[in-house]
């Protein structure tokens, strides 16, 4: 399969085998890394925010991102995967809040798993306690 070049696309996207529609003729080839400076594209929605996931490590600069549509294609190319995208923002206060918010709820989260781990660990020790004071009992009746 051909790779993915958005200067060929608009003809081919429509059809199979890679075969020209009738009547139109390709525009010219430029390299897919290069198609952001082309200065003949239109790009009518501009820089906008992308906000992703947050991993347990990361920080604002990991999941907020400036970009346009071009910077985002190559993302995708890249192997970005839309399950991993939260939102998508014009206003960069809009998307800083939302991953400030995103990064706050990740370490509570994190606090309370934590917690929980710590009551569990508490409660096994208990247990084991409780079952060698039984066993030490159960011994002594024998």
């Amino acid at each position: 399969m051909e790779e993915f070049n958005i200067s060929n696309w608009r003809f081919r996207h429509l059809f199979t085998e890679g075969k020209e529609p009738i009547g139109e003729q390709p525009i010219e080839e430029q390299p897919t890394d290069e198609v952001s400076k082309n200065k003949d594209l239109v790009d009518e929605i501009g820089e906008f925010w992308v906000v992703f996931k947050p991993t347990k490590n990361s920080v604002k600069e990991d999941i907020l991102f400036e970009t346009d549509m071009f910077g985002f294609g190559l993302m995708i190319k890249g192997g970005l995967k839309s399950n991993s995208i939260l939102g998508i923002y014009k206003q960069k206060s809009d998307a800083n809040r939302i991953a400030t918010g995103l990064l706050k709820q990740r370490d509570m989260d994190l606090k309370e798993v934590e917690e929980l781990m710590n009551d569990f660990r508490e409660s096994k020790k208990s247990i084991n306690d409780k079952k060698t004071i039984a066993k030490n009992l159960i011994n002594k009746l024998k």
